[in-house]
């Protein structure tokens, strides 16, 4: 195979191509990478030689790396969109996981006081209430928050910790995933991802890796708008005596005057 190889490589006029052969319905397609070329021998009748080798796993390859190159520059796009505020970003944002990654809802929750409350999130109709909020206490958010990791889970009805839930019956919910948000050094909550349809294959490492890359993202809006908010605060007040100083009551003026 290798000096056949060698040899159609050094032949001039080879023409080459890429042929996709399904399998049938469920299983695997198979890419074949051809390489073809004619000679006549002297005095002889042509010849057609042929080689074919399995490039399924290379165009498998380059096909989730143009996947995932492109869910990044849409991610990228949002985030460097001039004209959007901070909020609008992170609605985009979450649309764009929803889309990309086929879900049904994708939410941030929130921990207060030692209880979870949805801040913003997206669903296939327009509102979480069916989507997210039965599982508000569930141990899924906690084990996220309290292991400060992510968690994966393709089948809910398969775990057995949640075999029988009847909130599963109510929503459909069958994939999960929940991924720590971090605003600088501290834990603001869970961007949590769920689907109703069930699939075979678990998230992909490329799947899991956009959703990290997604919550890092949307901590890092958070950070910037708490920063502004306080370089705001700081440009407002007096330092010594805690006030609001002269810029931030001219500022006030303005605007009750323009209100007049």
């Amino acid at each position: 195979l290798v000096s056949d190889w060698r040899r159609f490589a050094a032949v001039e006029g080879v023409s080459q191509r890429v042929v996709q052969l399904p399998e049938g319905a469920g299983r695997r397609t198979r890419w074949i990478a051809v390489a073809e070329y004619s000679e006549t021998p002297p005095g002889g009748e042509p010849v057609r030689h042929g080689l074919a080798i399995d490039a399924t796993e290379r165009e498998e390859l380059l096909s989730r790396v143009n996947l995932q190159s492109q869910r990044l520059q849409s991610l990228w796009h949002i985030a460097t969109q001039r004209g959007k505020t901070d909020a609008e970003k992170m609605q985009l944002m979450l649309h764009l996981a929803q889309e990309v990654l086929s879900l049904d809802a994708v939410a941030v929750i929130t921990l207060n006081a030692g209880s979870f409350s949805l801040q913003i999130g997206v669903g296939a109709t327009g509102s979480l209430d069916g989507e997210v909020t039965p599982f508000l206490d569930e141990h899924l958010y906690r084990e996220c928050i309290e292991e400060r990791r992510s968690f994966y889970v393709n089948d809910l009805r398969e775990d057995p910790a949640f075999v029988g839930h009847p909130h599963l019956a109510e929503t459909g919910v069958s994939g999960f995933a929940g991924v720590p948000v971090w605003v600088g050094n501290q834990l603001h909550g869970v961007m949590v991802f769920l689907r109703r349809a069930k699939r075979v294959e678990s998230f992909s490492a490329d799947d899991r890796t956009f959703m990290e890359l997604l919550a890092t993202w949307f901590g890092q809006l958070l950070l910037e708008g708490r920063q502004r908010a306080e370089l705001e605060h700081l440009a407002m007040t007096d330092v010594l005596t805690r006030l609001i100083n002269r810029r931030a009551a001219e500022v006030r003026f303005q605007e009750e005057f323009a209100r007049a």
